[in-house]
């Protein structure tokens, strides 16, 4: 298992290098755009709506990434993308917030931003955390191919909630991960159909 995942790592670690390179003489905002664009959109938040989305049956569109869009955005200059306002601080979306304060209100383009977070402090409260530590410290848990039982228990104490419960909520997705990899395992070793809730991996 460990030379599995050592060689994935070194695999994400080529396609750094080679981000590295694409972003050498770009500035910082276009340097950002383009991680955004290569990495964090497809890789994150799209994939994100689109099982969200399609769990329900529905067809999502995003205007904002409409193709023509996209490489309008990318001619803009960064300058009218980011600037600096009177006070030093600065202004996102610069040239884009000009635009549709002729259509909505002033409130809108003022407010707070609203991200789409996941309540992962609510899911791995310690009120159930002796549910999260049969799951993670079973003796049969996945995580035991990659982690010592004592280096997870503090996550599991009191303390530290807000930290705690991100590391958690991330070490149960990659224990539900390795189990999912497992029962393929099992069933191709076997010639049986793979489970539905294995298949989804």
């Amino acid at each position: 298992m460990a030379s599995r995942v050592a060689h994935e790592v070194n695999g994400r670690r080529s396609l750094l290098d080679e981000s590295r390179r694409r972003l050498e003489g770009m500035d910082l905002c276009s340097q950002m755009q383009w991680l955004d664009f290569t990495w964090y959109l497809p890789s994150d938040i799209l994939t994100k709506v689109d099982i969200a989305s399609m769990s329900c049956g529905l067809e999502v569109r995003v205007p904002l990434l409409d193709h023509e869009v996209v490489e309008l955005a990318a001619r803009i200059p960064s300058s009218l993308k980011v600037r600096q306002i009177d006070d030093g601080e600065a202004t996102s979306k610069y040239l884009l917030r000009r635009v549709a304060a002729r259509h909505v209100p002033a409130q809108v383009l003022t407010g707070a931003k609203k991200g789409f977070g996941l309540p992962v402090r609510r899911w791995c409260s310690p009120e159930k955390r002796a549910m999260l530590a049969n799951r993670l410290l079973a003796s049969n848990a996945p995580l035991r191919e990659l982690f010592r039982p004592e280096g997870i228990r503090p996550f599991l104490q009191e303390g530290h909630e807000e930290r705690n419960a991100s590391r958690l909520w991330s070490l149960l997705v990659l224990d539900e991960w390795l189990s999912q990899r497992r029962s393929r395992r099992y069933a191709a070793s076997r010639n049986v159909p793979v489970p539905l809730v294995a298949a989804r991996g």
